[in-house]
């Protein structure tokens, strides 16, 4: 009931942002400036005052649990995103699309937030190591599903660079493990600097979300049978399927929360961009990723519901 509470109230902050777009109370550069906070600012902060607000440090084992987690999730994701075109019999011109949506998910800007408001702040000491294979992936495995043979480097599409993972978000992951295990005593001031940014995201991100969906007629999204199908595979099938195979090995409540969270939320925005830089069908992408903020509302609250978090 908690989590469910929360999806709504998430949800209608994305009302909020859907309304105010539309009202053109806000613009495109109006959301990417925002985006641009949420992401380097807001969500930093909320990592290390989360790190700061934890009573306790994470011990090795679990540190070590949440590492052989990150490695089951990323690999079942992985092949999950391979057989996905196949089994929705995808155009050959789409598979890069789906299995980009496949593989990843909005674990930054809805998941986090999400976990902190559902399950409290020590759940994102873990949650942030699931921060480095996704970003190590997204530059590498995910760019690679839309390059093709005309790309060079004249043409202006982003290529793989090692700096490229090596980022605000890597960076506060490291941050917020040295805090939590250095313990260091900070000044009031900035404690409270880092708590009221860290707040943000929650409501920022979601209003965000709900200015994008402006862009894709609603009907559009649901008469779409093959992102339906694949709305449900994603949301549905994939985490209850992980977290029955994970569920009999771990038995921290805070772990499988952050396992769910990272395997339940919907297509990353990330996607979105990539496929525009590239030429790509971003158009199928940015219905994937708005078809499962949507229906997210209403999934996450119901895998949490049949595996008992």
């Amino acid at each position: 009931m908690i989590l469910l509470n929360q999806m709504i109230t998430l949800f209608l902050f994305m009302i909020i942002g859907y309304m105010i777009r539309k009202k053109k109370l806000i613009d495109a550069n109006g959301c990417k400036s925002i985006s641009w906070l949420v992401i380097n600012v807001a969500n930093p902060c909320m990592l290390v005052s989360s790190a700061l607000s934890s009573e306790k440090a994470p011990s090795g084992k679990m540190l070590l649990t949440t590492l052989s987690l990150v490695v089951f999730v990323y690999t079942l994701l992985i092949l999950s995103s391979l057989l996905m075109p196949e089994l929705l019999r995808v155009q050959k011109k789409d598979r890069g699309v789906y299995r980009t949506m496949t593989l990843f998910s909005n674990i930054g800007y809805m998941g986090f937030p999400l976990l902190r408001t559902s399950y409290g702040s020590d759940c994102l000491i873990y949650a942030s190591l699931f921060l480095v294979p996704f970003n190590l992936l997204i530059y590498t495995f995910g760019m690679s599903q839309f390059r093709t043979d005309h790309d060079s480097p004249a043409s202006g599409k982003r290529k793989f660079q090692v700096g490229s993972i090596i980022n605000v978000g890597t960076i506060s992951c490291i941050i917020s493990l040295w805090v939590s295990f250095a313990r260091p005593v900070f000044p009031m001031f900035i404690s409270s600097a880092l708590d009221y940014l860290g707040a943000l995201p929650t409501s920022l991100s979601m209003i965000v979300i709900g200015a994008s969906l402006t862009e894709i007629p609603l009907k559009e999204l649901f008469t779409d049978k093959r992102l339906l199908a694949f709305s449900a595979l994603k949301l549905l099938v994939i985490p209850i399927a992980g977290l029955m195979a994970v569920k009999p090995f771990v038995r921290e409540q805070d772990l499988l929360a952050v396992v769910m969270v990272m395997l339940a939320t919907p297509v990353a925005s990330m996607v979105v961009m990539i496929a525009q830089q590239h030429d790509a069908d971003y158009r199928t992408a940015a219905k994937g990723l708005s078809l499962t903020t949507l229906l997210s509302v209403l999934t996450i609250p119901l895998v949490s519901l049949i595996m008992g978090i």
